[in-house]
């Protein structure tokens, strides 16, 4: 059987408690490796499991405390594990490393240990010891960590040789998670606890021989043993054979000491506890008299409960008896009248004593009442009580009781009673001195006699009205020697004789009759009423209800009716005379139906009927067919209010009632759909006949559909291009959810259609086309149109050039651009079109006002070509001298973008650079727009407005701006749709986009 087995897991600093042991181990094949790093992982086997860990000496006996170690030192020391196997097997190969455990966590390794034992393990533990010592730290707690085990299969040798290897079989292994660890069990100092008994009962101190406590400290000889009172052991105690203890329980110190070099020792703790004096307790049995019942003592504790208990007492030896068990008892009619004293010793299992003692007294016993007086009565339907009666002498007292012996104690000492009863009562005398009671008892017999049971079974007899003299007889049921006297009232009033109603008319007598026992002349408590009875005939019901009901297509219940008095029940016919009974009295049908039943009135107390029946009729009237050709209306929405209303044919002498459901439901008046947006309405057309009002079975459906007009298209594409000199085409574009289309038109509202959806121009110009959306399926259109603008944006006019000759002695030459705009980017190339080296300062310059601006250092001979670049349009003309000398066309003029724009946004105000951007929206705008600026870093800057002319409109803001977000909002105010350009400036940065102006 696996003994529970503790695996700690450092990383968790806690205990796991593992029932079905340790390990999973394998075996292998031998192979070259030494440690388990060069072993194959899978390990998926249970087999072999560790089920302890100790250290011990080289034979694999466990270190006890005859080890004496001092804590500082080390001493060399084995491991021995015990294995258990579920399979026998030979050979078993295993690597671990020790470490010290800090507070439950493995720190430090102070050895590592791997071997391969070549032992069979056949038994329930198998003993396996390396043979590699351990220098071990005195006392400090150790585990094994990094185990890994591995084992062979069948009954061969896994082991070759004793060094460390590899399963066979990569299975046959088991490896311990990482973190987790197996403490090992280590010897510890021989602590124990020594008890004596108090000096004095009841005391908490006693003396000690520590000397003599020598040989359960330790085993080992060679060793000197000194007692101290602290573990520092400064305090020696210097007469260890009586040592008094201060309290209850102390704690004194043996070190031990080996006479041997270097002398290490080690210091036990003994705990010095003073057993408690035993508590003892005995009962104390009430005094008894001298005929009372033997008295019982019970001690406690019990004598089984520790070495002894016994009983002594000063009662003569024949009247005392100690059952040895703890208990005893005492006769009293042996010992006699006086007082005794008994004591109960105990001693405990540890040898100490304490005793308890009680007094007790025997009493003499009274002589029992005399002169009884039974008492006797009638039983007179209120309570009564009766109470018994005795003599005793004075000083005495009677208890009276339920039985001659025993039973239980009656008080008061009476029988209180409301019927009839018997008690017999044993009246007991009572010292009240001592309380001693008689011997004997003496009755006394207390009577109430019974009332005879009223009569039974009366005979209530009801005749119903014939017009003649009738004559019924009261009677009734008493037993055997019971008499039967009649009045004419239920209490007191005047003897009926005879008992009888005589009438020839309706009319009703009641007698009362009084049982009276023919022995004891007792009467009845109460008196049982007998009924006489002529019952008149009731009359025939009126009112009757004649019900009419309409055809439902399911079966309907008409029930007849008609009104009686109270107490009448109706029976129905279907004959006005004789015929047959109705019942149930229904007309029951799915279809249209008339009948006609017959009541007649039955008193439910006499079961006397009407002279005549009542007729009541009932019909059940024809539903009308439900409505035909029903007009389903179906309307597109248009954004103002619209009525479709439900119609349907009925016949004449017919109308329609329209429902908002199939069934139940609430009425629709009007009958209509009315609604500014898209809706579906249902309605259910229920046809009425107006005679009747009878409804049809069914409704007839109208349905009455505003188709919703699709969403306006979204995400228009706005285009801007510039000037070519060539013919563009830019097409209108947006989005519309499947299913729907777009047609575009030239204005807003109405306009016309615009096919194809495009400006197509070779020079700069503006188009704003609306897209309206069109739902395939329905060909409803959206209700408002959605813009996008087309625009061909003006290149800007070639640059005015002023060319500045050479001296006759230079060989460059310059020249000047005037009517300089602001921000533009001059570029300057030679006559052929290529980049002029060595021209200053460069082939473009980004013109920061408007001053003249020059290019030179251009060689002679190269002639020139400039062009303008404001925002993204470059001039379609340049400013040139000289013949090109190679194919070029000036008009093939490359759009490029301006040198100082360092960063291009892929969509219009938007930057890719999520460091430095600016952010323009709404765009397009009508009068507000605001900017949202992000900046890495703080730093003066601009942020400026200019047109498609390179005219620069509004400065938004100049100076510092914060690292991050900066946010800013401008109002401009236009006559017409325009294109803007901004442009971000900061540090050395620069950022340019667009914005689109729409006028609405």
């Amino acid at each position: 059987m696996k003994k529970i087995y503790l695996i700690f897991s450092s990383s968790r600093a806690a205990i796991i408690v593992l029932i079905t042991g340790l390990f999973m181990a394998a075996s292998m094949t031998t192979y070259a490796q030494t440690t388990p790093a060069d072993c194959v992982s899978g390990c998926t086997s249970n087999d072999i499991q560790i089920e302890n860990a100790y250290l011990s000496d080289e034979f694999g006996n466990p270190l006890d405390s005859n080890f004496v170690c001092e804590n500082g030192q080390d001493a060399i020391v084995y491991l021995t594990l015990e294995l258990s196997t579920n399979t026998p097997r030979v050979g078993v190969s295993i690597y671990t490393k020790i470490k010290e455990l800090d507070l439950g966590v493995p720190r430090g390794t102070l050895d590592s240990m791997s071997q391969c034992f070549g032992d069979t393990l056949n038994q329930p533990l198998n003993r396996v010891t390396f043979n590699q010592t351990l220098s071990w730290p005195c006392g400090t707690a150790i585990a094994l960590t990094d185990v890994y085990i591995a084992w062979g299969t069948g009954n061969k040798n896994f082991c070759e040789g004793e060094a460390f290897q590899c399963p066979k079989t990569p299975s046959k292994c088991f490896s311990l998670p990482g973190g987790d660890y197996i403490a090992v069990e280590i010897p510890t100092a021989k602590n124990f606890s020594y008890e004596s008994c108090p000096d004095v009962p009841g005391g908490t101190t006693a003396t000690f021989n520590l000397r003599s406590l020598d040989t359960l400290v330790t085993k080992s000889t060679d060793v000197n043993i000194e007692w101290y009172k602290d573990f520092a052991t400064d305090s020696l105690i210097s007469i260890p054979e009586s040592y008094t203890t201060k309290s209850a329980e102390e704690d004194v110190y043996a070190k031990v000491t080996s006479t041997i070099p270097p002398y290490p020792s080690s210091v036990a703790t003994v705990a010095l506890i003073v057993y408690p004096s035993p508590t003892v307790t005995l009962t104390d049995p009430s005094d008894v008299c001298f005929d009372g019942s033997a008295m019982s003592f019970e001690g406690s504790p019990k004598p089984n409960q520790g070495i002894s208990g016994v009983f002594s007492t000063n009662a003569p030896a024949e009247s005392f008896t100690d059952k040895g068990d703890g208990t005893a008892s005492l006769d009293p009619s042996v010992a006699g009248v006086g007082t005794f004293e008994v004591i109960y010793t105990f001693t405990d299992t540890n040898g100490c004593l304490e005793d308890d003692t009680v007094s007790v007294e025997v009493f003499d016993n009274p002589v029992a009442p005399t002169d009884a007086v039974p008492v006797t009565v009638c039983e007179n339907g209120e309570e009564q009580t009766l109470t018994a009666t005795a003599t005793v002498p004075d000083g005495d007292t009677i208890i009276w009781y339920s039985a001659p012996t025993g039973g239980d104690e009656v008080y008061p000492p009476a029988l209180v009673s409301t019927v009839a009863d018997t008690l017999i009562l044993y009246g007991e005398t009572v010292n009240k001195l001592t309380l001693c009671t008689s011997l004997d008892r003496t009755p006394d017999t207390l009577i109430i006699n019974p009332a005879p049971v009223a009569p039974i079974n009366p005979i209530h007899v009801t005749e119903c009205e014939t017009g003649e003299e009738q004559t019924l007889t009261a009677t009734a049921t008493v037993p055997d020697g019971v008499s039967i006297v009649w009045y004419d009232a239920g209490t007191n009033g005047n003897i009926a004789d005879p008992a009888s109603l005589v009438s020839t008319v309706a009319d009703t007598l009641i007698l009362y009759g009084e049982a009276v026992d023919d022995l004891t002349a007792c009467k009845s408590l109460s008196r049982t009423a007998d009924t006489l009875i002529i019952n008149p005939a009731p009359s025939a019901p009126i009112n009757p209800v004649n019900v009419t009901e309409c055809e439902t297509g399911e079966e309907q219940t008409l029930t007849a009716t008609a009104t009686v008095p109270d107490g009448v029940s109706i029976v129905w016919y279907d004959a006005e005379t004789n015929g047959n009974v109705a019942d149930p009295a229904s007309l029951v049908s799915t279809v249209a139906d008339t009948l006609i039943l017959y009541g007649e009135a039955v008193d439910d107390l006499t079961a006397c009927k009407s002279l005549s029946r009542t007729a009541d009729t009932l019909i059940i009237n024809p539903a009308p067919a439900a409505p035909t050709n029903p007009v389903n209306v179906t309307e597109c929405e248009t954004g103002e209010e619209q009525t479709l209303t439900a119609t349907a044919t009925v016949p004449d002498g017919v109308s329609i009632v329209w429902y908002d459901a199939e069934t139940n439901g609430n009425v629709a008046d009007p009958a209509s759909l009315v609604s500014t947006i898209a809706d579906t309405l249902i309605l259910y057309g229920e046809a009425v006949d107006d005679l009747t009002a009878c409804k049809s079975l069914s409704r007839t459906a109208d349905t009455l559909i505003i188709n919703p007009a699709p969403a306006a298209p979204i995400n228009p594409v706005n285009v801007t291009e510039c000037e070519t000199g060539e013919e563009q085409t830019l097409t209108a574009t947006a989005t519309v959810p499947d299913g729907v289309s777009i047609v575009w038109y030239d204005a807003e509202t109405n306009g016309n259609i615009a096919d194809p959806a495009s400006l197509v121009s070779t020079v700069a110009d503006t188009l704003i086309l609306y897209g309206e959306a069109v739902d395939d399926l329905t060909g409803c259109k959206s209700l408002s149109r959605t813009a996008d603008t087309l625009i061909i944006n003006p290149a800007p006019a070639a640059p005015k050039v002023v060319y500045n000759p050479p001296a006759c002695d230079d060989s460059t030459f310059s020249v000047t651009i005037t009517n300089v705009v602001k921000d533009a980017t001059y570029t300057i190339k030679d006559k052929n079109g290529d980049d002029i080296p060595g021209v200053f300062p460069g082939n473009s310059i980004v013109a920061v006002n408007k001053s003249d601006t020059s290019f030179s250092n251009i060689p002679a001979g190269s002639g020139y070509k400039v062009t303008v670049q404001i925002g993204d349009c470059i001039s379609l003309n340049s400013e040139s001298c000289g013949l090109p000398t190679k194919s070029a066309t000036i008009a093939q003029v490359v759009k490029s973008t301006p040198i100082t724009q360092t960063v291009k946004s892929a969509a219009i105000g938007e930057n890719l650079n999520s460091e430095f951007s600016v952010k323009a929206y709404p765009n397009p705008f009508s009068d507000q727009v605001k900017f949202e600026v992000n900046l890495p870093e703080e730093s003066n800057g601009s942020l400026e407005l200019f047109n498609m002319l390179g005219q620069k409109v509004k400065i938004i803001h100049q100076g510092h701006m914060n690292a991050g977000i900066n946010t800013f909002e401008v109002s401009l105010s236009g006559q017409q749709s325009t294109t803007l350009i901004y442009r971000l400036k900061a540090g050395d940065k620069q950022l340019t986009g667009k914005l689109l102006q729409v006028k609405q």
